[in-house]
């Protein structure tokens, strides 16, 4: 599995719960380019995935999402992302 650099790992960091981009750029104080590309990387890894709003309110996962708006897109960690973050963290 290809390693992951600093800013992706301080992103998934944030995604155990869903979070939407807005939080993401709040908390990491990562740049908007910074973080888009990221986001690309850990959604083309599987590490991530993007979550939707139902018409409930609930989030569930989404296979549509617009990488050139991701501030309406909130996105979570996998089970490989959360197992990738456990390795980063012994090592």
């Amino acid at each position: 599995m290809k390693k992951i650099t600093g800013s992706q790992r301080n992103i998934l960091e944030q995604l155990i719960f869903p979070e939407s981009y807005n939080t993401i750029q709040e908390e990491t104080k990562l740049q908007k380019g910074e973080i888009r590309d990221d986001l690309m990387q850990l959604l083309h890894q599987g590490l991530i995935k993007a979550v939707g709003q139902t018409e409930q309110s609930s989030l569930k996962k989404t296979f549509f999402y617009d990488l050139d708006h991701v501030e309406g897109c909130f996105f979570q960690a996998t089970a490989r992302g959360l197992n990738m973050l456990k390795q980063v963290r012994m090592i």
